[in-house]
C-alpha cells in the first residue's frame, strides 16, 4: 500500500481513498488523494466470502431460535408424544412435523420480505424484517386454518409465536452487537465508492473514521462528472458494495438511471447521499410528483400507538425490576446511611418532558448540602454547554464513588419510571439551570419524557461534548422506535461495565 500525506489528521481507523477524474487511459484516472487516507489494494475474495456469512449466519442463528421456540412451547403443552395429530389440509400430521413446517414458512417469511433490499447491516440493520415476517407468518397460520378448516391448538400458537418472535430480536441484536464490536476492530467493512468531489469523500472518510463500529470505508472517489463506464470499472476493481452520488455532485437523472443500469452484477448497489442529517430512514418516504421523485419526511412524533407501546414496556420494566432488586436496594440504602450522615435517598428538581418539573430520585452519592457548594467549586468544571462536570468530584462519599462508577446511584429512577415522570430510555433529564440555557434547538430534548439510559449515555456519557451529546439525544427524539429502545438499553449494559465515562 501506498500513503499519501495532505496534511489531514489520520482517523483511528484508516479509511482509504483512492480518487480518480475523467479523461485518462481507458476512463480511469491515475489515483490522486486529497487527504491522508491510504488507497486501498484490490481485496481478495474474503469480501464475499463475509458478505455470504452475514447473510446465512444469522439465517442460521433464526432457525434455531424458532426451533426452540416451537418445540419448547410443544413439549410443555403436549409432552414428548407430539401432542395428538393435526390435519394440515392435505395431510395428518403430529405436532412435530407441524412445528417444521411453521419454522419453515416462517424462515422463508424472512427471506423473502428481506430480498431486494440494500443493506450494509444484514445482521442487525433488519429488526422490521424480522417483525413482518413473524406477522405475515402468524397471519398466513390463521388464515390456512379457517380456509383448511383445520383445528389446532390455540396455546400452541398463541404461545408460540410471541416466544419466536422475542428469541428472534434477542438473537438478531446479539449479532448486531457483535458485528459492531467486529467492525470496530476493522472486519466486514462497507466498502464505499463516492461519486463527487474529492474533498466530500474525505469528509465522508473522516465522519465514518469516528465511528468505526458502522464499518463504512471510502475507498476510492471518482470526481463528478466522470463517465458511467469508469465509474462501474473501478466499482468492479475496487469490489465496492455502495456506490454513493454524493449531493454537491449534481449528477443529471439519465447519469444516475445509466450508473444503475451499469452496476448490475457487480455486486454494488447504488445510493444518492440525502444530506439530511440524523434523520432517520424511518421517517423518510420517495414520493413521486409527476415524473419527478422526492424524499419525503415524516413529523418527528409518536403516534398514539407508540406511545402507548412504549408507556406499556416503561411499565411492566420497572415493576419487574423494582420487584426482583428490592432486596439490593434496600441493602444499598442501609451502606449509604453508614458511610455518610443523611438520608439515603436525594430527590432533586428536574425538567421533564414539555418543560414540567418533577422530583427525580438518586441515591445520595455526595455529601449532604453538596448543591450550596457549586459555586465554590466552579473554577473545576470541566462541562462544555450548561452541564456542570468535575471528573475528580471532592463532594462525593467512599461509597458514592462506587455507586456512579457502576452507575448504582440511578436506580431509584424507576420510582418515577413507574410513575410516568421518566422514561427507561431518552435523554437524561436536565436540571431547571441547565435548560435556562437551552437554545431552541436543545429544547427538542424536552419534547419525550426523560429517560433512566439514553443514546448519550451508550455512547461515552461524561467523556463527550455537549454538542455531540446533544445531537445524540435529538436523533433519539426524531427516530423513536421500541427496537431502538431495547437496543439502548442492551447497549447501556456495555457502557456500565466498561464505565466508559462514568464519574
Amino acid at each position: 500500500m501506498t500513503t499519501h500525506d495532505l496534511g489531514v489528521p489520520q482517523t483511528s481507523v484508516p479509511q482509504p481513498v483512492a480518487s480518480s477524474s475523467a479523461g485518462t487511459h481507458r476512463g480511469i484516472a491515475r489515483p490522486t488523494i486529497a487527504t491522508r487516507l491510504t488507497i486501498a489494494t484490490r481485496p481478495t475474495r474474503r469480501v464475499n466470502g463475509y458478505s455470504a456469512f452475514l447473510t446465512w449466519a444469522p439465517l442460521i442463528g433464526d432457525a434455531i431460535c424458532l426451533l426452540i421456540a416451537t418445540f419448547a412451547v410443544q413439549f410443555v403443552r403436549f409432552g414428548s408424544d407430539g401432542g395428538g395429530k393435526v390435519d394440515i389440509g392435505i395431510d395428518i400430521v403430529d405436532y412435530r412435523v407441524f412445528s417444521l413446517i411453521v419454522v419453515a414458512c416462517w424462515l422463508s417469511a424472512i427471506v423473502l420480505v428481506g430480498s431486494g433490499r440494500v443493506s450494509t447491516s444484514p445482521v442487525g440493520g433488519d429488526l422490521r424484517t424480522v417483525l413482518v415476517a413473524t406477522e405475515i407468518t402468524f397471519l398466513g397460520t390463521a388464515v390456512a386454518a379457517l380456509v383448511l378448516q383445520s383445528e389446532f391448538s390455540r396455546v400452541f400458537v398463541l404461545v408460540a409465536f410471541p416466544l419466536g418472535a422475542a428469541l428472534l430480536l434477542i438473537e438478531r441484536l446479539v449479532w448486531s452487537a457483535w458485528l459492531r464490536r467486529r467492525r470496530a476492530q476493522g472486519a466486514f467493512p462497507v466498502r464505499i465508492l463516492a461519486v463527487g468531489s474529492t474533498a466530500t469523500a474525505s469528509e465522508l472518510a473522516g465522519e465514518w473514521g469516528r465511528t468505526p463500529h458502522v464499518g463504512a470505508q471510502v475507498v476510492g472517489s471518482c470526481d463528478s462528472p466522470t463517465s458511467v463506464a469508469a465509474v462501474a470499472e473501478q466499482a468492479r476493481a475496487l469490489d465496492v458494495s455502495l456506490v454513493v452520488i454524493t449531493t454537491e455532485s449534481r449528477a443529471d437523472p439519465r447519469y444516475i438511471e445509466d450508473l444503475a443500469w451499469s452496476l448490475k452484477g457487480s455486486g454494488a448497489h447504488l445510493a444518492i447521499s440525502t444530506n439530511v442529517g440524523v434523520i432517520s430512514s424511518s421517517r423518510m418516504e420517495v414520493v413521486s410528483l409527476g415524473s419527478h421523485p422526492f424524499v419525503a419526511l415524516a413529523y418527528p412524533q409518536l403516534s398514539l400507538s407508540k406511545r402507548l407501546a412504549k408507556r406499556c414496556f416503561d411499565v411492566l420494566c420497572s415493576a419487574l425490576g423494582l420487584l426482583v432488586l428490592s432486596p439490593v436496594l434496600l441493602a444499598l440504602a442501609f451502606a449509604i446511611r453508614l458511610d455518610s450522615p443523611g438520608a439515603a435517598l436525594y430527590a432533586q428538581t428536574r425538567t421533564g418532558r414539555d418543560g414540567e418539573p418533577f422530583r427525580m430520585l438518586k441515591f445520595r452519592s455526595m455529601v449532604t448540602g453538596a448543591d450550596a457548594m457549586v459555586t465554590d467549586l466552579a473554577h473545576l468544571d470541566e462541562g462544555s454547554g450548561p452541564m456542570f462536570k468535575i471528573p475528580e468530584d471532592p463532594r462525593i462519599t467512599r461509597i458514592g464513588r462506587l455507586l456512579r462508577r457502576w452507575s448504582i446511584d440511578e436506580l431509584p429512577q424507576l420510582v418515577n419510571v413507574l410513575r410516568g415522570d421518566m422514561s427507561l430510555v431518552g435523554p437524561r433529564p436536565a436540571l431547571p439551570t441547565e435548560v435556562d440555557a437551552y437554545t431552541d434547538r436543545d429544547r427538542r430534548r424536552l419534547n419525550v419524557r426523560p429517560g433512566l439510559t439514553g443514546l448519550w449515555q451508550v455512547s461515552g456519557r461524561a467523556d463527550l461534548p455537549w454538542e455531540e451529546g446533544v445531537g445524540l439525544d435529538l436523533s433519539y427524539v426524531e427516530n423513536w422506535s421500541l427496537t431502538g429502545d431495547l437496543v439502548v438499553l442492551l447497549r447501556t449494559v456495555g457502557a456500565v461495565v466498561s464505565h466508559r465515562g462514568a464519574y
